[in-house]
């Protein structure tokens, strides 16, 4: 989003060369103190300036608002109607839970308060664009449901990413539609609208549904003050208001989503009351048969009727599954709700695998060709047998030919399986990493290639046991590094690895570097339950990168979430270009100590909110403005004036600076 302040306000860039220029003249406190920045904040008496409505429901109305303090637009929600004490409860209550939910494809909720006339409201991020519903709409009007559908698909794994991260907080949406969600120019994606939201487990009041119905659902429906949600897209139990819902009430409308999608419609049609009647007694339809001008895939139905289904356990068990199964027929395979046949799934291996099906066609049609020749020439007259003896031997030398091409086919599938589990394992999908190696080995279980491969991925993974079972059955490949793999495996069956023992494994030179960092990366994802073992392994893992580092220091603090970390020869975290060793810590606070040597940009993409960096030496310092999140860094005099000198030094503002001198 973009956009200029008031005109009558000073341009916060020009104020922030200013405020620059003034500190670099004398000194920095002072000069803050009696900033233009610090006195244009304090002159603003109205934060908020309404620039118009963007749109209007039943109970609350969103208007685009500029935010002085901040310099942007953003949209506002406002309650329209008159006063009510628990509406009011009600509109906080989704502005709360809303702020609570930190997902990039959920809508963020910037500020909550009260209005001069102590009305509540609530700001949040403002996107251009249509939400879902209009989206789909445009382009069933234009005929190109079937030609954007891969596009269409792709929003959808996101919407389940945004619902499936709800459900892990123990929050339901409740009211799941293509109105609720967002399509911003640029392809973001943002669920919105949590007011029927509720936590899981949480009792339903249905004293607020009497009173205050929420009237910015569909038609603003709600039915004797019980029922909440849109007919069409709401889940059978919520119909009957005493039925305790669950994320399976969400994952129903998601269903309902994906067939709109797909087709452009609603699964059932009709009235008001006739969509609540026929969602209570009616299976949905198969979208298949019933839109065949669509060339609906039998998988992407299966995934409709299955999450559709009017018994909540005959549905997908969680957003995961779902987003799974969408993800599989995006990758040209069946979905499990089909539940294919062997026809099927040759059908789609044949597919993905074109190139390769042809090649072996040919050759079947060669080897039938040539053999029928043989044998059509063995039967010929006595007369012929020397033609037909030398034409076999031709055929023979034809057929080995054959079985070399078959082989070098299997060679490629194999090749590309091991291409498929290291581009998934450099993006941290250790878990389809392992899947596709699983699924490679059934079809081919005695290459030795994907055997090894396996033993190797469980390595990354730090699970000795089933890695050195794995270099044994490949032929005991492993070599000297089995005899270390095996002693790792027996102090794994008795307890958890202590500092001495992360240690020796780090520093074996046996062990391959890129290895190691696969292993740091893993635990970095798998041990967010338990960050000071975590802090160990890092500890192993920086030791063993930085072999100069003397003095050294490493105090983690996992209630703070703070790592004080550095000493003389501390130069890397990480021997990649990006700090993945830290990901796991989920650091608030990084403070670099004397000694350290670290270059910026390895740490650029790291979420970080505080980093002092004061005590250290750092290059590419102009790197700190691109880092996500930054809210507060502690520099000395030399390392801020080479950051307000750079060509991104506009952007400093952002974030608090704390000026320190070097010790």
């Amino acid at each position: 989003m973009t956009g200029g302040g008031p005109k009558e306000n000073r341009s916060y860039y020009a104020l922030l060369r200013d405020a620059f220029k003034g500190t670099l003249d004398g000194s920095v406190e002072s000069k803050v103190e009696m900033g233009p920045l610090y006195q244009e904040l304090r002159s603003i008496d109205e934060r908020y300036e309404t620039v118009g409505s963007v749109a209007k429901g039943g109970m609350k109305e969103i208007f685009k608002v500029m935010d002085r303090k901040t310099d942007r637009f953003v949209a506002m929600a406002k309650r329209h109607s008159k006063s009510d004490l628990e509406a009011d409860e009600a509109f906080l209550r989704e502005a709360l839970l809303t702020s609570k939910l930190e997902h990039p494809n959920i809508i963020t909720v910037h500020d909550i308060g009260l209005d001069e006339n102590q009305k509540p409201f609530f700001t949040m991020e403002l996107k251009i664009g249509d939400n879902l519903d209009e989206m789909v709409a445009k382009r069933s009007a234009a005929n190109d449901l079937l030609s954007t559908r891969l596009e269409m698909l792709n929003i959808f794994i996101k919407i389940c990413d945004a619902v499936g991260y709800a459900h892990s907080q123990k929050v339901l949406h409740l009211d799941l539609k293509p109105a609720n969600v967002q399509v911003g120019s640029h392809g973001e994606v943002l669920v919105c609208d949590w007011g029927l939201g509720k936590m899981i487990d949480e009792e339903d009041d249905d004293s607020l549904n009497e009173s205050t119905p929420n009237a910015d659902i569909l038609n603003h429906f709600t039915i004797n003050g019980m029922i909440r949600g849109t007919p069409g897209f709401m889940a059978p139990e919520q119909t009957e208001p005493r039925r305790q819902h669950d994320e399976r009430t969400d994952i129903y409308a998601l269903g309902a989503i994906f067939h709109h999608l797909l087709t452009g419609k609603t699964a059932h049609k009709g009235s008001m009351e006739e969509l609540i009647l026929m969602t209570k007694k009616k299976d949905v339809p198969d979208p298949q048969v019933r839109y065949p001008k669509l060339s609906i895939s039998r998988s992407l139905a299966a995934v409709v009727l299955k999450a559709m289904a009017r018994e909540p356990d005959e549905r997908y068990g969680n957003c995961d599954e779902m987003r799974k199964d969408v993800q599989r027929v995006l990758d040209g395979k069946a979905s499990k709700a089909e539940n294919p046949s062997l026809a099927t799934l040759f059908k789609l291996f044949i597919q993905r695998n074109i190139i390769v099906a042809i090649i072996s066609t040919l050759a079947l049609i060669v080897l039938l060709v040539t053999t029928s020749l043989f044998v059509y020439h063995l039967q010929k007259k006595e007369k012929a047998a020397k033609a037909a003896q030398r034409l076999a031997e031709n055929n023979l030398a034809l057929y080995k030919e054959t079985t070399k091409v078959v082989g070098s086919l299997t060679n490629l599938y194999v090749r590309s399986v091991l291409s498929s589990v290291r581009k998934l394992r450099n993006k941290l999908n250790f878990e389809d990493a392992t899947e596709t190696l699983k699924e490679a080995l059934l079809k081919y279980p005695n290459d030795h290639l994907l055997r090894i491969e396996l033993a190797r991925h469980n390595l990354s993974m730090m699970k000795f046991g089933p890695a050195a079972e794995h270099f044994r059955e490949a032929g005991n490949k492993g070599g000297d590094l089995l005899d270390l793999i095996d002693n790792f495996a027996n102090i794994q069956k008795s307890r958890p690895m202590n500092q001495q023992e992360l240690d020796k494994l780090f520093m074996s030179q046996r062990i391959e570097k890129f290895t190691k960092n696969r292993m740091v990366a893993y635990r970095g994802l798998t041990s967010h339950k338990d960050r000071p073992k975590h802090g160990i392994l890092v500890h192993s893992y920086m030791k063993s990168i930085n072999p100069h580092w003397g003095g050294e220091v490493f105090d983690f603090n996992h209630a703070i979430r703070k790592l004080t970390v550095g000493g003389e020869g501390f130069e890397r975290f990480c021997i990649r270009d990006r700090a993945i060793s830290l990901n796991g810590l989920q650091l608030q606070h990084l403070c670099l100590e004397e000694g350290s040597r670290i270059d910026i940009a390895t740490i650029v993409k790291l979420p970080l909110p505080v980093l002092d960096i004061h005590k250290a030496k750092v290059t590419n310092i102009s790197f700190l403005i691109r880092m996500p999140g930054m809210t507060r860094i502690t520099v000395n005099p030399e390392q801020y004036q080479e950051l307000s000198s750079s060509n991104q030094s506009h952007q400093i503002g952002r974030f608090e600076i704390t000026i320190k001198p070097l010790p």
